[in-house]
């Protein structure tokens, strides 16, 4: 959980500076540093940026950040 919300923000960050909301486009970008930096299970991976993407979908011109111990989605 920790090193999930951790992952996502530093997805958070990276999409600000590239800038991109497409979780497409940013798993390109950054799937195996993700996998690498934090640990992350293959659909761990996908779904930190997937669900950064979607936060900047919504709110663009907010900083999303994840708290530490929040909810980690599954499929």
């Amino acid at each position: 959980m920790v090193h999930f919300n951790q992952a996502c923000n530093w997805i958070a960050e990276f999409a600000l500076r590239v800038p991109t909301a497409n979780k497409i486009r940013l798993q390109r970008l950054i799937y195996c540093e993700i996998r690498e930096r934090f640990g992350l299970s293959v659909q761990m991976a996908i779904r930190a940026i997937a669900r950064v993407g979607e936060a900047y979908q919504r709110r663009r011109s907010i900083h999303s950040h994840f708290r530490r111990h929040g909810a980690v989605p599954s499929d």
